[in-house]
């Protein structure tokens, strides 16, 4: 089955205009959901079942929840991303993003579209982005994400030649904050 749309690039640039925005209207929570979905690439529904306990010094570790897949899959924890979570932290226990109701994580969607990102979902664009600009293989990429190397060949081998140039993912997410 074929996408029904092409992926386009999500560089840095974006995804810090979205969170500065809503910093900028003191919504903390949804700046580091938006920073944990594209500096780390889980599903949305990964993001909301993730436990502080999950998160370590060089790493988030994501519990199965799509397809067979029986062990839990890790990311690396850029350092960006890793200081947006510390500075969102307020408490030590139980989930990083504790909200109750599906009603808080409707408003976060909501608010991304006013932004222009149609789905929350989309944000693990702006991952595959950074990935293959570092010069990453489409194999390194799908075990980030927790694709299939067929599936995350169909939708991201259009972008391998954001490889060219390598480019290192932590200096330009601090380059586009630095363009705020």
């Amino acid at each position: 089955q074929r996408r029904a749309h092409r992926v386009d690039p999500f560089p840095p640039e974006r995804v810090e205009e979205i969170r500065h925005a809503f910093l900028a209207d003191d919504h903390c929570d949804f700046a580091a959901m938006t920073s944990l979905l594209a500096y780390a690439g889980p599903r949305p529904h990964e993001a909301l079942a993730l436990l502080w306990s999950e998160i370590t010094d060089d790493g988030l570790i994501f519990r199965p929840s799509k397809g067979g897949a029986t062990k839990p899959r890790s990311t690396r924890l850029l350092r960006p991303l890793r200081d947006d979570l510390r500075a969102y932290r307020t408490q030590d226990l139980g989930r990083v993003f504790p909200w109750t109701s599906r009603g808080r994580f409707r408003l976060y969607r909501k608010r991304l579209q006013g932004l222009g990102v149609p789905r929350a979902y989309d944000l693990r664009h702006a991952f595959v982005t950074l990935l293959l600009q570092e010069g990453r293989s489409l194999p390194y990429v799908a075990k980030q994400l927790g694709h299939k190397i067929a599936t995350c060949d169909d939708t991201y081998a259009h972008l391998e030649h954001l490889g060219e140039r390598e480019v290192d993912a932590e200096r330009a997410i601090y380059a586009a904050r630095s363009s705020d």
